[in-house]
């Protein structure tokens, strides 16, 4: 590299000496703890849980920070030109990379998912002008004697037109991960969003101010974010299990942070500074032996509550098994009297069989229904995604309760469009989404008429399926526990006597995992209820 000044110079000294005289202390606190506990923070989680994506991510991220940190040390406490002008340059690398990490973190976080191929293209454009720019004197040609600073060129602009896009983009994502999210991780999401945007604008807004009003002390305090961030992190981890980490985990969390007020001993030097320290210190061991003592005591009483869950899941799926067999014997003989497998019957002995049998069927049905709620709830359900007309399978659904709403005296209606209308979902478990929904507003609508529609929205891209009937409706009160696991309406029994609650708790589920939305509406009791499936179409 060729730069137009002099390599070291004694003027920068003393202009230095000067202006660090009174922040000196301040810097390496501020500077060499963070980079001590970010490379602990990072180091802990990729040992934890090394498979993960979103845990490599956070690994690099804190790798990068504290590379940050120790190049902008650098810069400020040292008084050689050359330096100054080499840690400020890679500085500029930096930026860009912890503000990629923080992308890919936010982006991966709990779907583990990789960014796309256009996304890596759009940030590889981006990142080039920096790589090949930097090392030049393109970037910094002068230096500032009197401040003992590097100056930079229009590059400059640039790096922060760059960091600008990229802070664009962590939004956009963060919003569509938000808004994308299965309810249950909908607070999970908007807090790592939350987390990892406030670093960034705490970390790098004081950066920008800082130069901009070449006030560069300003600076030294927006680091102390990343002590902020990794506190968040620890929350995440003992709240959520943020990256499968166990609860123990956090206890060296707790124990980092006790380090960075530990630190201070190394910087005070006033007696009255080091006695505050020392009962800060003291305060935070005791604090983080509590906190270490109720995560233990926590994790011992979700362990046995595990346990206890698994066990009761297994006595379900023995039970329902015996059960199913058992019921399925009774069918059979139910079924053989009324084909006459066993000779002519009386009408009265075939009125008592048929009678059977659909008690037999819907015996067999409320177990499957508790079964499958087991499995969902366990993740023990397989998917099989593949591209699905949506169409046809609303069309055989709608067919096959045909004759039985006729039966029941019910009009059924079709709204569903003839042209292909494609998702990707598992054809097996979408099916029995829609059936379930059918059979649902069947069964609550003693008279009237259920309209079965299938509406495409290219606005965004989505398609919705839609149950509507004129049947008893819903009240508030059961909005509320209608897809809840064994929620039943306030005067459910009074109309389908063989509810089980898991239906609709089972068909929520599977929309969720098909990354689809589910909701009900209805003005009231007795102004009938509307059944809304939203999924994405196929691009």
């Amino acid at each position: 590299m060729e730069y137009n000044f002099i390599t070291n110079i004694n003027g920068c000294i003393e202009s230095a000496t000067q202006m660090m005289s009174g922040n000196l202390n301040l810097v390496y606190y501020s500077h060499l703890p963070v980079a001590i506990i970010s490379i602990i923070l990072g180091f802990f989680v990729i040992k934890k849980n090394s498979s993960a994506f979103s845990a490599k991510c956070l690994f690099f991220l804190s790798m990068i920070f504290s590379f940050w940190i120790i190049c902008n040390l650098i810069a400020w406490v040292s008084s050689s030109s050359i330096n100054i002008v080499f840690f400020w340059s890679l500085i500029a690398m930096f930026d860009f990379l912890i503000f990629t990490s923080c992308l890919f973190l936010l982006y991966s976080y709990k779907t583990n998912d990789d960014i796309p191929v256009w996304l890596k293209i759009i940030i590889g454009f981006l990142f080039l002008p920096i790589v090949i720019i930097t090392p030049t004197k393109y970037y910094i040609s002068t230096f500032d004697y009197t401040n003992c600073m590097a100056i930079d060129n229009l590059f400059g602009g640039y790096l922060y037109f760059s960091l600008t896009i990229l802070s664009f983009i962590i939004l956009i994502v963060a919003i569509r991960k938000y808004l994308n999210a299965k309810i249950e991780n909908k607070k999970q999401i908007l807090l790592m969003s939350l987390g990892v945007l406030l670093f960034l604008s705490t970390v790098f807004g004081t950066y920008y101010i800082a130069d901009t009003f070449e006030k560069y002390s300003i600076e030294i305090y927006g680091i102390f974010a990343m002590t902020f961030f990794m506190a968040f992190m620890a929350y995440m981890i003992v709240k959520f299990k943020a990256f499968d980490i166990k609860l123990i985990g956090a206890q060296a969390l707790v124990w980092a942070l006790v380090i960075l007020v530990g630190s201070q001993f190394l910087f005070v030097q006033n007696m009255t500074a080091q006695i505050l320290t020392a009962i800060t210190l003291i305060i935070s061991a005791v604090v983080g032996l509590i906190i270490v003592r109720s995560v233990k005591k926590e994790i011992a009483l979700r362990e046995e509550l595990e346990v206890a869950n698994n066990n009761q899941e297994a006595l379900i799926h023995f039970i329902s098994h015996q059960l199913k067999g058992f019921f399925t014997k009774s069918k059979m003989i139910f079924a053989g009297i009324l084909e006459g497998d066993f000779g002519e019957s009386s009408s009265q002995i075939k009125g008592l069989a048929k009678d059977g049998l659909i008690s037999d069927n819907n015996a067999v049905t409320m177990i499957q229904d508790i079964l499958g709620a087991s499995n969902l709830k366990s993740g023990t359900t397989t998917y099989n995604f593949k591209e699905v007309d949506l169409a046809q399978v609303v069309k055989k659904v709608a067919i096959g309760f045909t004759d039985e709403m006729t039966g029941k005296g019910l009009k059924l209606e079709t709204d569903i469009p003839n042209e292909p209308v494609m998702v990707m979902a598992d054809e097996t478990l979408i099916t029995q989404v829609f059936k379930n929904i059918t059979d649902n507003s069947m069964r609550y609508t003693p008279a009237g008429e259920i309209k079965i529609s299938l509406k495409i929205h290219p606005e965004n891209n989505k398609v919705v399926f839609t149950v509507t009937d004129t049947g008893v409706g819903l009240s508030d009160s059961d909005k509320n526990k209608l897809f809840t696991e064994g929620g039943k309406g306030d005067d459910a029994m009074k109309t389908n006597t063989n509810s089980t609650g898991y239906g609709l708790y089972i068909v929520k589920k599977i929309v969720e995992n098909h990354h689809g939305r589910i909701w009900a509406e209805s003005a009231g009791r007795g102004h009938g209820s509307k059944f809304c499936v939203e999924l994405d179409l196929l691009s």
